[in-house]
Order: C-alpha cells, then structure tokens, then sequence
C-alpha cells in the first residue's frame, strides 16, 4: 500500500485459501492506494480518504474457545458501540458496550458461531 507520495506504508499478502490480515492505521488528510499483483498483472486501487473521527475493529483469538473483539475509537466515552455476528446469513451473537476510554472489548465463544466464515460489524446508535 502506497501513500499520496508513493511511500509504502504497508504490506500485505494472502495466506491459506487466499486469506490474510495486516494492521494498517491510516493518517486524516492523507491518500493511499493498493497495488495488488496478480500474476503478470498489476492492479492499483484508490482507497477512500481517512475521516478524523471514527471506530476500529480488531479481532484477535484470545483462546482455542474464544475471540476477543476491540472496538478503539476517538469518539467521546459514554457512547454504546454494538457487536453483531452472523455466519451464511444467520445470526450468531449481538452485545452491546458503552465506549470506555476509547474504547470496548467484547469476547466471543467460538462455539457460538457456525461453521465457515463469520462476519463481524459494529454499529453505533447514529441514525
């Protein structure tokens, strides 16, 4: 990943079945884009410019038999972020926490999702 002056501020590449992760915090004001090679081709993609306010989500295995979901943002405390979970469309888990300091942890039992992909989103109370 590059930024508005072709810096690499990131990299990044598939794993098992194509899958990957990398952590990247982007800067307000600043432009970045993916470049993705896929073979002999190369693919540059303009990513949308960071807001200055907002939530992350970061999900990490806390156990064999549980997930600890983090919600960081820089948004006032004292606000509720919700976590909902489904997997192939059904849903799985829903909770909600108050934003403490920046931030909410919420942790998850594996056990509770279905089998295959599960996807993860956070909502707040805005309309």
């Amino acid at each position: 990943m590059l930024n508005q002056n072709n810096d690499t501020v990131a990299r990044f590449e598939p794993l098992k079945f194509g899958l990957g992760n990398f952590i990247f915090t982007p800067k307000a004001g600043d432009r970045y884009k993916a470049i993705i090679l896929i073979g002999d081709s190369v693919l540059r993609k303009e990513l949308p410019q960071a807001i200055k306010q907002g939530y992350v989500l970061y999900i990490k295995n806390e156990s064999e038999s549980k997930i600890r979901a983090i919600v960081r943002t820089n948004l006032p405390s004292g606000n509720p972020v919700h976590l909902f979970i489904h997997t192939r469309q059904s849903p799985r888990h829903a909770e909600a926490k108050i934003i403490v300091n920046g931030m909410a942890e919420f942790i998850i039992d594996k056990n509770r999702l279905g089998d295959g992909i599960s996807h993860l989103t956070i909502f707040n109370n805005a309309k």
